[in-house]
């Protein structure tokens, strides 16, 4: 039989979240479909991938417009596998949207103490 090898990261009640099918025609290369997620993560990850020196090629598509999955597909050189930097890209996500909400946070408190300032010296 010709069908390549599944792996699976996570799942749920619904099945796997994400699937890495391992692409044999091409060297270093995997394709992951990440199920109930569309163009936001996509463009995501694609993004954060290509800031990756280890990615050769990276790319998503929307199957159908109505199938909510994506499909990834990573091709890396001989430094790192396909894994590696989709994993790696998903921490660095994970970083820098922790750094944002801890700005946002900082910024909001920021405004509510300009805020009772300001009510304080209307008295």
């Amino acid at each position: 039989m010709n069908k390549p090898d599944d792996e699976v990261f996570d799942t749920d009640e619904d099945g796997p979240k994400v699937t890495e099918i391992s692409l044999q025609k091409i060297t270093s290369a995997a394709k992951f479909i990440i199920n109930k997620e569309d163009h936001t993560i996509g463009n995501l990850l694609a993004h954060q991938l290509q800031l990756d020196e280890d990615v050769i090629f990276t790319g998503y598509r929307v199957p159908h417009p109505l199938e909510h999955k994506v499909e990834l597909q990573i091709q890396t050189n001989e430094d790192a596998t396909p894994k590696e930097a989709f994993t790696n890209a998903i921490q660095e996500l994970q970083n820098e949207l922790a750094d944002l909400s801890k700005q946002f946070s900082a910024g909001v408190e920021k405004i509510k103490i300009e805020n009772d300032e300001h009510d304080e010296h209307e008295l």
